[in-house]
């Protein structure tokens, strides 16, 4: 998370101070696409300066805040700062209404997008970070979770008990941060599974479909050897 804060502290400080007066004509979105007229009369100093400190700013206390919570805050804080970075670009575009020529009105609209993308952003860290739930009925399992899955008995091919974890190379869609991981994910060897896991929470259920899908469980260790034991007295197949 700190080497991504890292990065986007960097391109913000490069957007702001890359464009200078003798090339805002071809860097500088809206500026570029003014007359000669329009251009003459834009306040570019004043807004170049604005520009750079609100870049700045945002850049510094962005990459603060991911530092802060990578280290000293719970799981459930890693997304806040990039709603906090959200928050603070709805603020700057607020403000740069100032210098529109063109709607301010539209500079607002986008302002409270971006307000509510971060606000939605910040909520979802606190969101996922609960742990996933396996429910075992009498005909289906039951993964409770925002990317969950149901698996019919008839369906399971088998499952078993494991203490390690695949090796995953990225996920293609879910929830992994700082060791909570929900969703699918790619393996090195090109193979998509779900994970449902928190780490160093072994064992875990390794679960395998008629059709080839392969899951692994495993929020709490004694959960894990409880569901275990309901899958062993309904007699569904093991992993030899």
């Amino acid at each position: 998370m700190l080497y991504v804060a890292l990065f986007i502290s960097a391109v913000l400080v490069l957007a702001a101070f890359v464009v200078n007066e003798k090339n805002a004509g071809m860097l500088l979105s809206g500026y570029r696409e003014m007359d000669a007229e329009a251009q003459a009369t834009f306040p570019l100093k004043a807004y170049l300066r604005f520009l750079r400190r609100w870049m700045s700013a945002l850049a510094i206390v962005f990459l603060a805040a991911s530092a802060y919570t990578e280290y000293y805050l719970p799981p459930s804080w890693q997304t806040a700062p990039v709603g906090m970075l959200m928050g603070g670009l709805a603020i700057f575009i607020w403000q740069s209404a100032r210098f529109s020529v063109t709607s301010k009105a539209l500079n607002k609209v986008v302002a409270f997008v971006l307000l509510l993308i971060g606000a939605g952003i910040t909520f979802m860290g606190f969101y996922e970070e609960k742990e996933s739930r396996m429910v075992i009925g009498p005909n289906e399992i039951r993964i409770e979770s925002s990317f969950g899955i149901s698996i019919a008995h008839k369906e399971l091919a088998a499952w078993n008990l494991t203490d390690s974890l695949p090796k995953t190379r990225f996920k293609t869609y879910g929830y992994a941060v700082k060791g909570l991981y929900k969703g699918v994910f790619k393996t090195p060897d090109d193979r998509s599974i779900r994970l449902y896991v928190r780490e160093n929470a072994g064992p875990y259920l390794y679960l395998r479909t008629r059709a080839g899908e392969e899951i692994w469980y495993g929020m709490q260790p004694e959960e894990t050897r409880q569901m275990a034991n309901i899958l062993e007295g309904l007699q569904l197949p093991m992993v030899p």
